[in-house]
């Protein structure tokens, strides 16, 4: 089909682009041991994933239905954090996803014992809030912001540890803090991670550097990216997940009205990026 003949106005999506950038993904993967997931809060266009699951280690979802949709269409690992969780959420999300990611303490121990009883086993984590921002003019939803209560500090996890908090629970730590940015800020943010979380990072089994990442971006400084991944690997013995969200990382969409003459294109190589 021509597309003229298309019924408009309709989203487009390039396959072609599509694969080429989940080639450049898939290659990051390869060459660090780095697992790279598909944020369906960005792009949900699960006709696709067939074609996704075949360069990327699976998904991220932030609730309930995005992860049902992972676990239905691409059937890989499914990760899902959510700032809370209702408890009748809790009953299916262990039985779909096998990473499970907590806000806060408190959250994790409201539904601790529904994961323990979970016939497959799940993996749990804390998101962290590294108090390091490298953004501007994103203030507005700048996890790091003040005020933010994406994520817990060190300071409140000390303090939930002295109330005897028992951290070997908890298997690894994620942060998401970038915005379509370049690798010099995520080596900037895990300086400090390692500042503020660093002793605690030894006995963790995984460490998810979320997204924000503007991998497929001309310029984008693509060794300094997979030195920073094979730093805290070999410095922790870490598994490292990046989860890859905002859509124009993995597509290439157009919005095509010719009565308009309305044609937005989104593509990884001018304007991509990566994010959680």
């Amino acid at each position: 089909m021509k597309i003229n003949e298309l019924k408009t106005p309709c989203y487009v999506i390039d396959e072609g682009k599509l694969t080429e950038n989940l080639k450049i993904l898939h290659h990051v993967m390869q060459r660090t041991g780095a697992k790279i997931l598909l944020a369906q809060k960005a792009f949900s266009a699960f006709c696709e994933y067939p074609l996704i699951g075949k360069y990327l280690s699976g998904t991220t979802a932030s609730g309930l239905y995005e992860a049902r949709l992972a676990q239905e269409e691409m059937g890989k690992e499914n990760h899902v954090f959510c700032p809370a969780y209702l408890p009748e959420e809790m009953d299916e999300l262990v039985k779909i996803c096998d990473h499970i990611i907590f806000n806060s303490v408190s959250q994790f121990l409201v539904h601790k014992e529904k994961i323990k009883e979970a016939a497959a086993g799940v993996s749990t984590g804390l998101r962290i809030n590294p108090e390091c921002s490298t953004q501007e003019g994103h203030e507005i939803y700048d996890p790091c912001g003040t005020g933010s209560r994406l994520g817990i500090t060190r300071a409140e996890l000390d303090k939930a540890i002295q109330n005897g908090f028992d951290l070997s629970q908890i298997d690894g730590f994620h942060f998401h803090t970038l915005c379509e940015q370049n690798s010099d800020a995520l080596e900037t943010t895990l300086d400090a991670v390692e500042k503020k979380f660093g002793d605690l990072l030894h006995g963790r089994k995984w460490l998810n550097m979320g997204g924000g990442h503007h991998i497929t971006k001309a310029g984008y400084d693509m060794e300094k990216l997979e030195n920073c991944i094979r730093r805290m690997q070999e410095t922790y013995d870490l598994e490292i997940p990046n989860i890859l969200a905002i859509s124009r990382c993995v597509y290439s969409s157009s919005l095509y009205n010719p009565y308009r003459n309305f044609n937005t294109m989104r593509s990884l190589a001018d304007s991509s990026d990566s994010t959680f």
